[in-house]
């Protein structure tokens, strides 16, 4: 899944990355419910649409907002704003 904020998800730079991603045979879906200063309700949304596309990673697209809302460490614990949850669970 390819988290990024509104305003970026809205640019050709995005729709290239989107292509080459999915010409490289990788499924792919853009999550940009993100505002800027995110906030618990996005990565909500965010974990949910994680979930229910059954992804398995996050590619954090730009900087700022899709950072700052989803990330992962080394043990693959997701950690967001609202502290560490198990988006694998």
């Amino acid at each position: 899944m390819l988290v990024t904020d509104a305003g970026l998800a809205k640019l050709p730079i995005t729709a290239t990355a989107v292509g080459l991603l999915k010409e490289a045979g990788l499924p792919v879906a853009v999550f940009s419910d993100v505002q800027s200063n995110p906030v618990e309700s996005n990565v909500e949304a965010g974990i949910a649409a994680f979930r229910k596309g059954n992804h398995d990673g996050v590619i954090a697209f730009g900087g700022g907002s899709g950072q700052e809302a989803f990330y992962f460490d080394r043990e693959g614990t997701f950690i967001a704003q609202c502290g560490r949850c198990h988006a694998w669970a």
